[in-house]
């Protein structure tokens, strides 16, 4: 997993840090502080996985939208940012890597392309949490650069490789005499035009666990469910999955009603050496949904879902019933709250590749926002490998069921975004413990020490 991230350049993440710990990581701070920003750059990572650099920036809204703002008209023309990762390989074997690189933007000639790129790669016996525990200390076992100024031959340059840890395969012959390997290499590389794509994906031939570096860049999910969107009529051939603005919920609970199995596509030229996101239909999982539907909604006792064969709409059905009434409801007539917690625990137990929550609390009742936290801490601790979700929110309620250690304070200083973890943490819980007063009652009384 990404472990920490350095930027700068990228809107208002300048000069930015963050360590990342595997569990949840809640970033809370004002509005404007640049949480968004911070989530919308694990998705600019997803997007330059597998696609080319002009194409990533494009999907999230243009060069003018990323690029930070200086003045009134000017833009910096740069984004720098490096990535800290690891993962487990093997059984008793990990992997610790560095991925650095600068993205340039000439916008006078509507021009993007990677100027820089360098990656370092290693073995070790362990998890590493926090890469500034090893900065200094190691000694890589792969080391690869990329120099490339427009209108100039690209530079590759391999720093180091150790044959006895990374093995050439399929276009290599391991016997090569090491000039040989190298010439045959950096024209590989080259091949794979790495001024537009990331230096990653070509690796495979030499690092098997490149596909893990690449999984962790490629990230997962995120979601921001807008209830509106949920009520829109969904066609039965769209395929499933729930969509970032929760769109998706009804071919998502046919599918379940189906058990159709689906994986996301992912369009990428070594695709085959990437562990595609998979969403998971089980039956089982609709049984879940509705006993959780029914802890946001006593009164709901069923829900299903159907083809309309005249116009191939599906349709949810809501059954309600309290007392002596009973009634059977379309979707559309519930409460922005329910169809939202529906939403979510479907995302949740239909995804295993979630990054980010957005204000989960919103429309949601402050009881309901408890279950929440409780049950993305349960789908992190079903993962066999160390993994993160973050989770952004502005709630009291949410965040009394939540942990100081998972706990991201974000503030924006002299128009840059900051994030750092609460100190003195035994003090606070001590404080929390005597007092009895919530996490989120200290946070909203300023009580957090720097």
């Amino acid at each position: 997993m990404i472990t920490k991230i350095e930027v700068d350049g990228f809107k208002s993440l300048s000069e930015f840090e963050l360590k990342l710990k595997s569990g949840l990581n809640i970033l809370v701070g004002p509005n404007g502080a640049g949480k968004t920003n911070i989530i919308l750059f694990f998705e600019f990572l997803s997007k330059i996985a597998n696609n080319s650099i002009g194409h990533a920036v494009s999907s999230i809204g243009g060069a003018g939208s990323i690029f930070k703002k200086i003045g009134k008209e000017e833009y910096q023309d740069t984004i720098k940012f490096k990535i800290f990762g690891s993962s487990q390989a093997e059984a008793n074997t990990f992997i610790i890597y560095e991925y650095t690189t600068i993205i340039k933007s000439s916008f006078s000639k509507d021009d993007i392309y990677f100027d820089y790129q360098d990656i370092k790669v290693r073995t070790a016996t362990k998890f590493w949490a926090d890469p500034d525990e090893i900065k200094g200390k190691t000694v890589w076992d792969f080391h690869l650069e990329f120099q490339y100024k427009a209108s100039e031959k690209p530079i590759v340059t391999i720093h180091e490789l150790n044959r006895k840890k990374f093995k050439p395969r399929f276009f290599f012959n391991p016997n090569d005499k090491e000039e040989d390997f190298e010439k045959g290499f950096k024209e590989f590389i080259t091949q794979n035009d790495p001024s537009a794509r990331i230096i990653v994906a070509p690796l495979f031939p030499i690092i098997e666990s490149a596909n893990i570096i690449i999984n962790d860049i490629l990230g997962g999910e995120s979601f921001n469910v807008v209830p509106s969107k949920v009520k829109e009529q969904e066609d039965a051939a769209t395929p499933p999955g729930i969509k970032k603005d929760g769109s998706g919920l009804a071919t998502t609970l046919y599918a379940l009603k189906k058990s159709k199995p689906f994986s996301q596509v992912v369009e990428f030229r070594f695709h085959y050496f990437i562990e595609r996101p998979e969403r998971n239909y089980d039956p089982k999982s609709l049984k879940k949904i509705i006993s959780y539907l029914k802890l946001a909604n006593k009164t709901i006792v069923d829900l299903t879902v159907d083809n309309d064969p005249f116009d191939n709409r599906l349709i949810v059905r809501i059954f309600i019933k309290t007392g002596s009434y009973d009634a059977v409801l379309p979707l559309s007539s519930m409460s922005d709250g329910t169809i939202k917690w529906l939403t979510l625990i479907t995302a949740i137990l239909t995804s295993k590749t979630i990054f980010s929550i957005e204000e989960p609390e919103n429309f949601l009742h402050p009881w309901m926002q408890a279950e929440i936290a409780k049950i993305m801490r349960e789908h992190i601790e079903q993962k066999k490998n160390h993994s993160f979700i973050i989770m952004t929110t502005h709630s009291e309620s949410l965040l009394n069921s939540s942990n100081p250690e998972e706990v991201i304070l974000v503030d924006l200083v002299e128009g840059k975004t900051s994030a750092r973890r609460i100190a003195n943490i035994q003090a606070l819980k001590e404080e929390i413990s005597q007092s009895g007063f919530g996490l989120g009652h200290f946070y909203f009384s300023d009580s957090f020490e720097a």
